[in-house]
């Protein structure tokens, strides 16, 4: 899908969440922890706040990922790459409908887990797929 970054998109999410650090008190989102979101959600306004939840917890699903693929292996961290996925689509807010399609095929076809990748707004999937799921 074509990236279309001409209505300031990555502007209004990068303002949103530096608006969030400034109100949590903290110079980055790097510093709040998924444990501070139920005071963050007191503090800020419904969008603002979804960004920010996205930034915090895809920070914590990265550091999942690099635990289950040192401990568990690859076919551990489906379930993390949906949830990012879903992340991007309804707080970040950065997917678009052909990507929905594609992660929600893969993953009736056997992909382990799906989610876009890249800037938003357009680019592409990544699924994680069992070598015998090829194919298909």
């Amino acid at each position: 899908v074509s990236h279309a970054h001409a209505d300031g998109g990555y502007a209004s999410r990068r303002t949103a969440c530096e608006a969030g650090a400034r109100i949590l008190g903290v110079p980055m989102l790097r510093d709040v922890t998924v444990a501070d979101l139920d005071r963050a959600r007191t503090l800020l306004d419904d969008v603002t706040f979804r960004r920010v939840r996205h930034v915090v917890t895809e920070n914590q699903r990265v550091l999942d990922t690099v635990r289950l693929l040192r401990h568990e292996g690859p076919s551990a961290i489906g379930a993390l790459l949906d949830a990012s996925h879903a992340s991007m689509r309804d707080d970040f807010e950065i997917s678009t409908p052909e990507l929905d399609l594609a992660t929600d095929v893969a993953r009736a076809h056997g992909a382990i887990g799906a989610r876009m990748t890249g800037g938003g707004f357009g680019g592409c999937v990544i699924a994680l797929v069992p070598v015998d799921a090829v194919a298909t």
